[in-house]
């Protein structure tokens, strides 16, 4: 491919070039601000958090191996699962993720099991 008569060599200017041909004016400033305020919603499980985490970060090109960026998944994530994961000075957004995961089902039991409890007791009353 060409840009602005020169062949493109590498991969990573290859995908910027296909980008600023197709991409809507004014679309990779509006993905950044919303990336700035970036967070897990109300009622999104993790898996959810995450691909779209995942996701934005591809089209914007930022690197997912960062420290920067780790810190920014670990900040979105609801505020439970944040200090949890904080106390075990996690290293990568692979190692938080296995983590986060297994903690939303150890939450969603913990809920279940509470929820069951009040309906037992409300039985026996």
């Amino acid at each position: 491919m060409k840009k602005h008569g020169k062949i493109l060599s590498v991969w990573s200017e290859f995908v910027s070039a296909i980008k600023n041909q197709f991409y809507p004016l004014a679309y990779m400033h509006q993905a950044m601000m919303r990336w700035q305020t970036f967070h897990q919603l109300k009622g999104q499980s993790v898996q959810g958090y995450i691909q779209e985490f995942r996701k934005r970060a591809l089209i914007l090109g930022i690197s997912l191996d960062s420290p920067e960026t780790l810190l920014k998944y670990i900040g979105g994530l609801h505020s439970y699962m944040r200090h949890t994961i904080l106390m075990f000075n996690p290293t990568s957004i692979d190692e938080v993720s296995v983590q986060v995961t297994h903690l939303e089902a150890r939450f969603d039991e913990s809920l279940l099991e509470q929820l069951l409890h009040l309906l037992l007791d409300f039985c026996i009353l």
